[in-house]
């Protein structure tokens, strides 16, 4: 987002340190040498340009703590584009587990980071190892009791440990212990989104809320309340369970353009846009732009997704409104959730340029609904 063109350049400054409870700084990674926590970007840590330091992206989003010292900032070690290899080769080894914990505790600590949240996207898959579940169990358990001890021996608050995981039920099955490490972890972000995109080669919902009611089979399970009740069915705690909610759309390319309803064949992913630049995917401030072409045609998906789509010739986009968005965070409430928690704040349109409805309209109207006395970790 630091990479974009104005406006729609997003740098630490931008961000409303009220916003939120939690602030989650992605990504970092781990060097597949030494199997250690890095960073990714040049300008994490501080660099100098002719001799002179250049204030580093870590400092400045731990700087927002200086206007709200309630706000929590945790640094996100892994993403999609790491795979699992490193994860995977790190939990498996004893001693490449003691030294990735007392690395990345000294090195939260160095940074200012309240906490590390991991986001291991899958244990067991795309370079992983079968019996993965167990070992990242022993990591949390490990991490876990160092970050106690560390706590106790510098009179700092104890670290926390959270974890983005997966809501499908064959990668949650095969990935995770569920029962032990909800009892580890502080919270569990799931990733309910995503469910379908041009991947798939028909058109598909982003991140239904429920299912539809012709949906059968694996359809039947690719939404973001089937994604919870795994959890829950599994013995997760509610109150420890984060709803993820997209503020990005899926785009897709009809293979033609007279069929343009749910489950239409497609090509390809959509055109990309003009400031995220990632075909298939599109920030809501840019649908908010495309929006203004009164040639593009709305659909509201008439049963319980609380979703939309809309499409232009072979272009077709799955999406949320801001009432959409509203409901995400009063099924939070209704079913007494941790919070919810978005991908991703420089997504919203958070410096009020292109939707006409302030500055991030969307979290701003989900966190209406939200109580004040839960966690609401976004």
């Amino acid at each position: 987002a630091q990479y974009r063109t104005t406006p729609a350049k997003f740098e630490p400054e931008h961000i409303d340190p009220f916003l939120c409870t939690h602030v989650i700084y992605a990504f970092a990674g781990i060097d597949n040498r030494t199997l250690l926590i890095t960073k990714i970007e040049e300008n994490d840590e501080e660099t100098k340009i002719f001799f002179y330091p250049k204030l580093d992206l870590y400092k400045r989003v731990n700087a927002l703590k200086i206007r709200n010292p309630k706000l929590k900032t945790l640094l996100a070690v892994g993403g999609w584009n790491m795979k699992s290899y490193a994860f995977s080769t790190m939990v498996h080894d004893s001693e490449k587990r003691r030294n990735f914990v007392f690395d990345t505790i000294n090195f939260l600590r160095k940074h200012n980071f309240d906490g590390l949240e991991v986001d291991w996207e899958y244990p067991g898959v795309r370079g992983g190892q079968f019996d993965d579940k167990y070992y990242v169990t022993l990591f949390f358990e490990e991490f876990q009791d160092a970050a106690m001890a560390q706590a106790i021996i510098t009179g700092q608050p104890r670290l926390i440990l959270g974890a983005t995981v997966a809501a499908e039920e064959d990668i949650v099955a095969n990935g995770y212990e569920i029962e032990k490490i909800t009892k580890i972890l502080d919270f569990l972000n799931i990733m309910t989104y995503d469910f379908h995109g041009a991947w798939q080669n028909y058109t598909g919902l982003n991140a239904p809320l429920y299912r539809r009611f012709d949906e059968l089979d694996g359809d039947a399970m690719l939404n973001q309340d089937f994604g919870v009740a795994i959890w829950l069915k599994n013995g997760a705690p509610a109150y420890k369970l984060v709803l993820g909610v997209p503020l990005f759309a899926r785009s897709f390319v009809l293979a033609r353009p007279d069929q343009n309803e749910l489950h239409s064949p497609t090509i390809g992913n959509g055109t990309s846009g003009p400031f995220t630049r990632s075909a298939g995917f599109l920030s809501y401030f840019e649908i908010c732009l495309l929006q203004m072409d009164s040639n593009w045609q709305k659909r509201t998906v008439p049963d319980g997704s609380e979703s939309e789509y809309m499409f232009k010739d072979r272009e077709w986009i799955s999406y949320e409104t801001l009432d959409n968005i509203r409901k995400r965070a009063a099924y939070v409430v209704a079913n007494n959730l941790g919070g919810m928690f978005v991908w991703s704040l420089d997504m919203d349109d958070f410096n009020g340029a292109f939707c006409n409805n302030g500055t991030y309209p969307f979290i701003k109207n989900s966190l209406a609904l939200l109580p004040t006395n839960m966690p609401s970790y976004i």
